[in-house]
């Protein structure tokens, strides 16, 4: 037998042995969020892992409990849960965790997750959920016991706390620029400019799918007014968690310039709102670009390119809109016009913009499919960036949205340049912006017009009489509704005298007048002799005039009939 001052000797020196350990321990997380700590290693060493994780039903997602670990400099994985604690057996319900890891000296962090697992995703801590019917019949329901009970820990002999917030604004604190955990329908963008030609690392996390990208990055030249790089799921790899978490980590070289960096969020899946697994460095959602030691100097204090005030501004159109805007150009000038929109499931525009003649009504410029390109984001996001020649005249500029995907109310993708969503026009030269003006449509008379109809409602039959001194070229322009080769609103000209129709807005003589392929369109010349004419429109118990049924015309407020007075150049 031992005596007891030996045993006391050696219980102290356990104890001395035990306190020396130290803990980290992360737990009580609510689904979609994930937890941090951040450690050190003063040398190499085999720290033990052990907690309690699982995989539960809750509402329509499964949510698993699982962690892993980083390393802070390289932002590399270096330990994770894995094959050997998640078989494909797995069931739902809690488990064990008890593991080592072989860590070198150096910066970590411990992240400890409540993910909403993905459904016959690869990764296999959500094997067991590919089997529907466990999932809809499994007694193991997520609750706030649950999570209580979840927690993972930490014990090593040279392990060190520290502090997360600080080893990542370290991390950051050279960097070039570096937009961080941005929110959902975020859109920030930061500047910077070189003094000479620059390799710059990039590195970026965001969402993606092969077809659509959800949040992402690209880099503007603002001298130059393109892009000049941009975040795609062609060029990202897997990001770790679900599979629509993308990564970008490479090298670009960029000439002497001011640049922009932007960034933009859908509505969902952020930082610490996770609606799928999240990526495997949370903290570097966003994206952050670096310049190596050589080459800091080329960064200089940003300077952003004077450029010229746009002329005519409809931006950040939400749901359901209509603007007009009247533009007087007082001789012949290009003009710079960028209209984004979107593009509805029949290759038609859903939101977009378009230009007429104030006097003739004719369409000058208009946001067709065939003149315009992706405007990032979701494919059905489109974009016309271009010069357009306009004569001396009167214009107005329209733009109108439907009832969804619009500005802050993305239900896709959002585009690269979300603030412009809707129709800018800006002179292409300085000196070019004394030949441009604006005016109020509200209060543009138009001397052409002989008679109109015009903003025609529901269950209308509406007549004006008008009177030719001589015979004149006239102008018919009139927007309704017809299908299966009849019209239901429609206008007609009848001579007062003889009672006859002379004209008569028909299927056959009308072309789509955009929006529904229903909204039809006349808009041509005719003569009409000396003598007194009465002008009609009727409309029939719907679609109509902002009571629509469908998608409206592009010329909705002329919806009806109008008669003007042909130019000399028409």
């Amino acid at each position: 037998m031992r005596p007891v001052k030996s045993l006391i000797a050696l219980l102290l020196t356990c104890t001395a042995a035990m306190s020396a350990f130290a803990q980290i321990t992360l737990g009580d997380v609510p689904p979609g969020r994930v937890a941090i700590a951040a450690f050190t290693v003063d040398q190499p060493e085999k720290i033990t892992i052990k907690g309690t994780a699982g995989l539960f039903a809750k509402d329509w997602q499964p949510v698993a409990y699982y962690a892993w670990i980083l390393n802070s400099e390289t932002r590399e994985v270096v330990w994770r849960m894995g094959d050997k604690f998640l078989k494909e057996d797995l069931d739902f319900g809690k488990f064990d965790i008890d593991d080592e890891a072989s860590l070198k000296k150096g910066s970590y962090e411990l992240y400890f997750t409540a993910a909403y697992a993905q459904r016959n995703n690869d990764q296999p801590w959500t094997t067991s959920v590919k089997n529907n019917i466990n999932y809809v019949f499994s007694s193991h329901r997520w609750d706030r016991s649950i999570q209580q009970d979840m927690n993972i820990t930490l014990t090593g002999k040279n392990l060190v706390p520290a502090s997360f917030r600080d080893i990542i604004r370290k991390k950051t604190e050279d960097a070039v620029v570096s937009i961080q955990r941005p929110e959902h329908n975020a859109n920030a963008k930061v500047g910077f400019s070189l003094a000479a030609e620059t390799t710059l690392k990039v590195y970026a996390i965001g969402e993606a799918r092969k077809d659509e990208n959800f949040d992402f990055a690209w880099i503007t030249d603002l001298d130059k007014g393109k892009r000049v790089w941009e975040m795609t799921y062609a060029n990202s790899e897997f990001a770790g968690g679900a599979d629509k978490n993308i990564l970008v980590d490479t090298k670009i070289t960029l000439p002497a310039g001011n640049y922009m960096v932007s960034y933009v969020t859908d509505d969902s899946h952020a930082y610490n709102d996770w609606n799928m697994m999240p990526p495997d460095d949370p903290q570097f959602s966003g994206i952050t670009l670096w310049a190596d030691a050589a080459t800091k100097k080329n960064v200089v204090p940003f300077k952003a390119p004077e450029q010229l005030k746009p002329v005519v501004a409809i931006t950040r159109v939400g749901d359901d809109d209509f603007f007009t805007k009247g533009l007087t150009v007082k001789s012949p000038v290009d003009v710079r016009i960028l209209c984004m929109g979107e593009e509805s499931s029949s290759s038609s525009m859903a939101d977009g913009g378009w230009i007429i003649n104030a006097a003739t009504r004719e369409m000058v410029w208009d946001f067709n499919r065939g003149r315009t390109t992706h405007a990032g984001g979701a494919e059905k996001n489109r974009m016309f960036d271009g010069t357009v020649h306009l004569d001396k005249g009167d214009y107005l500029v329209y733009y109108s949205s439907d009832e969804s995907h619009s500005y802050g109310q993305w239900n896709s993708g959002p585009p690269y340049e979300q603030d412009y969503w809707g129709i800018t026009v800006w002179a292409t030269r300085k000196e070019d912006l004394a030949k441009l003006s604006t005016f109020d449509p509200e209060q543009y008379k138009n001397t052409s017009i002989l008679a109109e109809i015009v903003q025609a409602r529901d269950d209308e039959d509406r007549f004006k009489t008008f009177k030719l001194s001589q015979d004149t070229r006239v102008r018919i322009l009139a927007i309704g509704e017809g299908s299966d080769g009849d019209m239901d609103d429609y206008g007609w000209i009848e001579n007062t005298e003889t009672g006859r129709t002379v004209w008569e807005m028909t299927y056959r003589s009308t072309t789509h007048a955009g929006g529904a392929s229903k909204n039809r369109m006349f808009n041509d010349i005719i003569i009409l002799p000396k003598g007194e004419y009465r002008l009609h429109y009727q409309t029939d118990s719907s679609h109509s005039y902002r009571d629509w049924n469908a998608s409206p015309p592009n010329d909705q407020e002329q919806y009806g009939i109008s008669i003007l007075k042909a130019t000399i150049n028409e």
